[in-house]
């Protein structure tokens, strides 16, 4: 069976709530004979539906009641508190059900629940939202057709879904700080930035061969894996003599093709005791410190306290953050910095936010003996290093204009300004 469902917002202003009216008259004109409307109507059909305040003059709007009848609707029965919006001693139910005839012959039964109120009008809303997840932003854009483009920076979804294993990471790491940043409510989150020292050569053979066996992978492939890893020998050089021969029992090595996907795979025995960001309290920063402290004593990692950083959401007091610093042992920032290269964003961009690539720009050409190049070498050196040093960056973020503009400044001050003869 289809019917109309239709969600219905009053404005607060009487003249603009009138027009709402007119238009849902319109509506019902079309014929419709199925319809629900739910919503907050900000208006009140009886003085019943009102209580305690001084203002008399809020009362029964009779444009509100006209429409009603005019639209031959239904007034749905409700369970629950009389009152669904409070200010100060004012009570009044503002938040409803109606239904045509129609539709409530083939649902006698239906009723809506009225919840009971949590600390403000919107507290249940805040209460069942979820925490940002990074599959929720993946699924979005895997779901919506490739050409279309759901952000200021005019990236098509298709650009996200062709290049999402590559610049994943970055938009859900971004998408995770801007949902803290503007988070309502009275519950905070947190996020902690792990730096992990010495990270390839502190790693275990031992954690290593069980986080292989952990991923499913055939013992046939482990074992080659691990033949790869653990066969080397070491020899060091003391007072002019080679020592014996030993081998390590740790570590992984840097260059080979191999060692990011095994560190990769370590890092996901982190990853499922942990999430990105959690409820900012001393219980949940306890599990937190557990699962660090069981994950470097299995894998023979150390946390670097010193470059390890702490981020709260604002909504987080003040004395809870302190408990929660010395908890960790981890000092507390209001910037993440960079994450794999790109700025995090946790305000406003400005032309500071990028400063660093256009401070890198100007570091590179300094190093350049501009006057010994001919115009060519520059234009060369212009195409090949200045303008692809902001790429990286720009896949993920929109450059402000003032800063384009200054890159712009300098490759042109680069190719022309040391030509004499030019």
């Amino acid at each position: 069976m289809n019917f109309l469902f239709s969600v219905v917002y009053g404005h607060p202003a009487p003249a603009l709530r009138n027009r709402l009216w007119q238009q849902l008259t319109r509506v019902q004109e079309e014929g419709v004979l199925l319809r629900v409307l739910m919503g907050d109507f900000n208006a009140i059909a009886q003085n019943s539906e009102r209580a305690g305040g001084s203002d008399r003059r809020i009362g029964v709007n009779q444009q509100f009641v006209r429409w009603i009848h005019t639209s031959r609707l239904v007034d749905l029965r409700f369970m629950g508190p009389k009152f669904t919006w409070k200010r100060g001693s004012l009570y009044q139910r503002l938040d409803r059900g109606f239904c045509s005839s129609d539709w409530r012959v083939a649902f006698p039964e239906a009723s809506v629940t009225h919840l009971a109120r949590y600390q403000s009008d919107h507290g249940i809303a805040e209460r069942t939202s979820l925490p940002f997840r990074p599959n929720d932003v993946k699924n979005a854009l895997f779901a919506m057709k490739p050409w279309k483009a759901p952000g200021v920076d005019r990236f098509q979804a298709g650009f996200y879904q062709r290049h999402w294993e590559t610049i994943g990471k970055d938009i859900c790491v971004e998408e995770a700080i801007h949902s803290m940043r503007n988070k309502p409510g009275r519950i905070g989150t947190m996020a902690l930035k792990v730096d992990l020292e010495k990270a390839y050569d502190r790693i275990s053979w031992a954690f290593l061969f069980d986080t292989l066996n952990e991923a499913k992978l055939s013992a046939a492939l482990v074992d080659v894996i691990m033949k790869c890893v653990s066969t080397s020998s070491m020899q060091l050089f003391w007072n002019g003599n080679l020592t014996e021969s030993f081998k390590p029992s740790r570590g992984l090595r840097l260059g080979c093709p191999l060692s990011p996907y095994l560190f990769v795979l370590c890092m996901e025995r982190l990853a499922h005791g942990i999430e990105r960001a959690v409820r900012a309290d001393v219980r949940t920063a306890e599990a937190f410190s557990n699962v660090l402290d069981e994950f470097c004593g299995s894998s023979g990692m150390n946390v670097s306290t010193a470059k390890t950083s702490l981020f709260f959401s604002k909504n987080v007091d003040i004395e809870k953050r302190r408990i929660i610093k010395n908890l960790l042992g981890v000092r507390v920032v209001n910037d993440f910095g960079q994450y794999l290269g790109v700025p995090l964003l946790h305000r406003k961009v400005s032309k500071l936010t990028y400063a660093h690539i256009l401070d890198k720009m100007k570091a590179k050409i300094a190093n350049w003996n501009t006057a010994q190049l001919s115009l060519a070498s520059r234009i060369t050196l212009a195409q090949a290093v200045l303008c692809t040093m902001p790429l990286y960056a720009m896949q993920t973020s929109k450059f402000p204009v003032g800063v384009c503009a200054k890159m712009g400044k300098e490759i042109r001050g680069f190719i022309w300004g040391s030509d004499k003869s030019i």
